[in-house]
């Protein structure tokens, strides 16, 4: 396993310097926008794994995506209180940008009726 700094090397460029060390699964980037930068210049002749989503349209063959989201978790458990029946509850977040990012899906997903 090898480890290629992004941030130094860019993600284009360090998926490049991966393929020709002849990696065979590649796993990254992490950033939204590196995955972006990626997709846009790159073809992917390995299977990859990129640690976040392409949020402009399906991905291309070969890019694998598991988003490390916290709005999407939010949702997530939100909907499952709602379809366990439970009325009242906590969230605990922290006072910043992330809590504004995870409280404005959690709520409505939240006060939902749950479907079975």
């Amino acid at each position: 396993m090898r480890i290629y700094d992004t941030a130094a090397l860019g993600a284009g460029p360090a998926y490049q310097q991966a393929l020709a060390d002849r990696a065979e699964f590649v796993v990254g980037p992490l950033t939204r926008e590196d995955v972006q930068a990626l997709v846009t210049t790159q073809s992917f002749p390995v299977p990859t794994l990129a640690l976040n989503a392409y949020p402009d349209a399906a991905p291309p063959p070969f890019l694998f995506q598991f988003p490390l989201d916290p709005e999407q978790e939010a949702r997530a458990v939100a909907r499952r209180i709602a379809a366990d029946g439970h009325v009242r509850g906590i969230a605990l977040f922290p006072r910043n940008a992330w809590e504004i990012g995870c409280t404005t899906p959690f709520r409505p997903s939240c006060r939902r009726p749950a479907s079975r």
